[in-house]
């Protein structure tokens, strides 16, 4: 069976890695397979997600699977693979077109890519002194964010975010140290309802901004990281595979629009990065950005209460 596709893939390291791994043991290499009409989406041992549309996504991360349009295919290929039935038969790379060729119990399906798009991770590079937003400059897009949200109804549910207040309470109550926050969030692991749960894309948020400053030299602190076994047993898959690429600062535009902007003291360009992630999910945007708000907070020496606080209001809620 061939099947003609368009590509878009999460991290075209990922992809480079595949090709790469499947010479070495191609027999281990994908970990799991989703197949669906418009979309074919491969998990990759120890290296992440690439997806397969002929759909462009609006932003990365926007992954959709509904499961009510999985694909007719050959037996083996419907659904969901087990690692143990799939291996990568053939595969060919170049500059415009990637040919991929699975095979599971002994039926073969190929992907050949014409025109193949590889999405790269962004990352901007600063230059210069960093100049923080200040406080009130925070707390100001917070509350606009949060307004943004409320008309979008990217919202993350009340009772989510009571308990992300009361989280973040608890780690602020002494030194809210970027990792005292993320091991209080953690614990959150899994709550919300949706393809990614609210908390894991606060964790996300949250976990990437703090990073990508570490890693700039901007804050002092120690690399935040995640264990991918340990969130497969509290979230689903596909959100913890999700949250590991956020948090290895595999960034989408909007996480890494907002930490440039909020580095170079650019309120009105944190603000705008952050209303482009309203497009991804329901409120996996909306909660997205909440973290990185939490995550400037903190590297600012700002009470994260007060930035939650700032957003609950501008989205016209009262948290009880």
């Amino acid at each position: 069976m061939r099947t003609e596709l368009t590509a878009l893939t999460v991290g075209a390291e990922v992809l480079r890695k595949l090709f790469f791994h499947a010479h070495q043991d191609s027999n281990h290499v994908v970990e799991r397979v989703w197949v669906f009409r418009n979309t074919i989406n491969v998990l990759i041992c120890n290296h992440g997600l690439i997806t397969i549309t002929t759909k462009p996504l609006r932003a990365s991360f926007a992954i959709n699977i509904p499961w009510t349009e999985i694909a007719t295919i050959p037996n083996g290929f419907k659904g969901v693979l087990n690692p143990a039935d799939v291996s990568v038969r053939t595969m060919l790379v170049n500059e415009s077109s990637v040919g991929l060729s699975l095979c599971s119990k002994g039926n073969e399906l190929t992907i050949h890519l014409n025109d193949a798009v590889m999405w790269e991770p962004v990352y901007r590079s600063l230059h210069g002194e960093a100049t923080f937003l200040t406080p009130n400059e925070i707390l100001l897009v917070a509350r606009a964010f949060g307004y943004a949200a409320a008309v979008t109804d990217s919202v993350p549910h009340p009772q989510v975010l009571l308990a992300i207040r009361n989280v973040v309470k608890k780690s602020a109550s002494k030194s809210p140290t970027p990792a005292r926050v993320f091991d209080g969030l953690l614990k959150l692991v899994g709550l919300g309802h949706g393809l990614t749960p609210s908390a894991d894309d606060v964790i996300s948020g949250f976990a990437a901004t703090i990073n990508a400053l570490v890693a700039r030299g901007l804050v002092e602190g120690d690399w935040l990281s995640v264990d991918l076994r340990e969130l497969v047993t509290r979230t689903n898959l596909l959100s913890a595979v999700i949250m590991r690429e956020l948090i290895m600062l595999n960034l989408n535009e909007g996480v890494d629009g907002a930490v440039a902007s909020f580095v170079r003291g650019d309120a009105d360009g944190m603000l705008e990065s952050l209303i482009t992630l309203l497009s991804l999910g329901h409120d996996s945007g909306g909660s997205m950005g909440l973290g990185c708000l939490i995550a400037a907070c903190v590297a600012s020496d700002v009470d994260p209460m007060l930035c939650l606080g700032a957003f609950v209001e501008g989205a016209g809620l009262s948290l009880v």
